[in-house]
């Protein structure tokens, strides 16, 4: 019935900006960069910690303990478990993938499904400007912000079910 999006990327435009640590694990030209840090553990950390920052900087203290207590153990946890080189295979594709969905353009314009967008406000990467960007191109788009960050639906769990099943 409906096509709900959560701060993601679709195609290129003026407001698109990656995080730093996708912006070094995208890039061909940096990739035995992005390698040494997936080769050392303390220097892995270190970026994803220079990163965590980065994506908190927005945050209230509420959603900044939210953010240390739930979502760096995640990645944590997975980075242990060896999801490095996914990650990295995930995020190499990022420009690619951009650059496909930008092409189909035409086809999400003559998209007539409802779209929903339910957005972070306070991610510092895909910022409202973001969801705007990304609404203009479906002909039946609303854009409802919650006050969260990236990690929308575990800053603000309950706020985001509603939204996802009353969006339409």
């Amino acid at each position: 019935a409906r096509l709900c999006l959560l701060n993601c990327y679709y195609a290129e435009s003026p407001t698109w900006r990656l995080p730093e640590i996708i912006e070094l694990f995208g890039d061909p030209n940096l990739k035995e960069l992005a390698q040494a840090f997936l080769a050392s553990p303390d220097k892995m950390d270190w970026l994803i910690t220079f990163q965590d920052n980065h994506f908190q900087i927005k945050l209230p203290p509420n959603l900044k303990d939210r953010f240390v207590g739930i979502v760096r153990p995640i990645v944590d946890g997975n980075f242990a478990a060896g999801a490095g080189p996914a990650f990295a295979q995930m995020t190499a594709q990022v420009r690619d993938s951009v650059a496909y969905n930008t092409s189909r353009l035409p086809d999400v314009r003559r998209f007539t499904t409802k779209v929903n967008l339910i957005w972070g406000a306070l991610d510092p990467y895909l910022t409202p400007a973001t969801a705007a960007a990304i609404a203009a191109n479906y002909p039946h788009s609303e854009t409802r912000l919650v006050e969260a960050g990236h990690w929308l639906m575990i800053d603000k769990p309950t706020e985001v079910a509603q939204l996802l099943l009353t969006s339409g």
